[in-house]
């Protein structure tokens, strides 16, 4: 008798054959995966061993087994006509979709790696449901902990915006994570042994395992000959919903050409405030000069929708269109996305704008 050995009943599958064939053509190995009925069983030990609160290890399991009310399985289950994405409206919505794939899944994914040691983006495959198990058994606890509360964060995130008509802020999930590790961590140093609520503690977020990250430039980059470039940045304040930019102008020898700041005093959060940034310096770019030019800011969710066009159904979607019409003023228009230790003077604009907002007007220009 014959046993196909990649499924616990030893019979042959289609579906077992495809994750076979996907794990040999992202030469991924066979040994200790969770294709296997022993490497099932190591693979799920490494999993549930994974410190992290029990409700993230539960958001976990419900990936793996498809678990999640994603629009795709209500489509499947005839609740929903539709199985598109509601926040960016590209993809079918599945459990892969929704909590890495989706563009602001991604943004928050990118704004953490700076910050935790995070699995390598091209290691981010949909190989099949057990994609996340996959992940899990090629990276070390830490890294895993530390993508598994990113996932469920945005997860959170989206089921805010479907249901309670909350808000996208890429920036403030981020400070919500590092906030919540520095909490789970002076839990564990009060008491090693302390469980409540489910509530385990992190790894102490550190660098990428076996990968070193190459310093980041801190300089300013001068422009192509012939352009000029413009640097932007957004200043959010929670307590009074208030946001200033600030915006600079130079040359290729670094000469500023302009320098502006601007009080915006209705702002919803800091990611509209950057693309307001980006909006006001287009404005007074295509209004003063004539050429081709550079935009640059350190919010990679307002570069990414300046240069896709997708946000459609994001609220900050008639800013990106007016963005877009602005930049056809101009013979030409890069946006790149920079560090912020290379925005410095942008930054610094607009915080002399909320500082000096009481004493000066509403606009200043130099």
């Amino acid at each position: 008798m014959i046993a196909w050995n990649f499924e616990r009943n030893g019979v042959f599958s289609v579906r077992s054959a495809y994750r076979l064939g996907m794990r040999l053509y992202h030469d991924l190995g066979l040994e200790g995966s969770s294709l296997s009925p022993e490497g099932e069983r190591k693979v799920w030990g490494k999993f549930w061993k994974l410190r992290v609160p029990s409700k993230v290890k539960i958001f976990g399991w419900k990936i793996v087994h498809n678990g999640l009310p994603t629009r795709a399985n209500k489509h499947y289950r005839h609740l929903d006509q539709q199985q598109e994405c509601q926040l960016c409206g590209d993809s079918v919505e599945d459990g892969f979709h929704a909590v890495l794939r989706c563009p602001h899944a991604a943004a928050l994914r990118q704004a953490m790696h700076g910050e935790w040691a995070l699995s390598a983006e091209e290691d981010l495959i949909n190989t099949g449901l057990d994609w996340l198990l996959m992940l899990v058994d090629r990276y070390s606890g830490e890294i895993m902990a530390n993508l598994l509360m990113i996932l469920w964060r945005f997860w959170s995130v989206r089921n805010g915006v479907l249901q309670a008509g909350d808000t996208i802020s890429i920036a403030g999930s981020a400070e919500f994570l590092k906030r919540y590790m520095s909490a789970l961590l002076q839990v564990r140093q009060c008491d090693d042994g302390l469980q409540k609520k489910g509530k385990a503690c992190l790894f102490q977020a550190g660098k990428v395992e076996g990968r070193s990250r190459p310093p980041e430039d801190k300089r300013w980059v001068p422009p192509r000959n012939q352009m000029l470039k413009i640097n932007v940045d957004g200043a959010f304040n929670e307590q009074t919903w208030e946001a200033a930019v600030g915006v600079i102008i130079r040359d290729t020898h670094g000469a500023p050409y302009l320098a502006a700041w601007r009080i915006l005093y209705h702002c919803r959060d800091a990611e509209e405030a950057e693309i307001r940034a980006c909006l006001e310096g287009i404005k007074l770019a295509s209004r003063w000069f004539e050429g081709n030019f550079v935009l640059e800011s350190d919010c990679s969710m307002a570069v990414q929708m300046i240069n896709t066009g997708r946000g459609e159904r994001s609220r900050c979607a008639p800013l990106i269109r007016e963005i877009q019409e602005e930049g056809h003023h101009l013979h030409h228009l890069e946006v790149t996305k920079i560090g912020r230790e290379q925005n410095k003077v942008e930054h610094e604009l607009a915080q002399i704008a909320s500082v000096l907002r009481e004493r000066l007007g509403e606009m200043s220009v130099s």
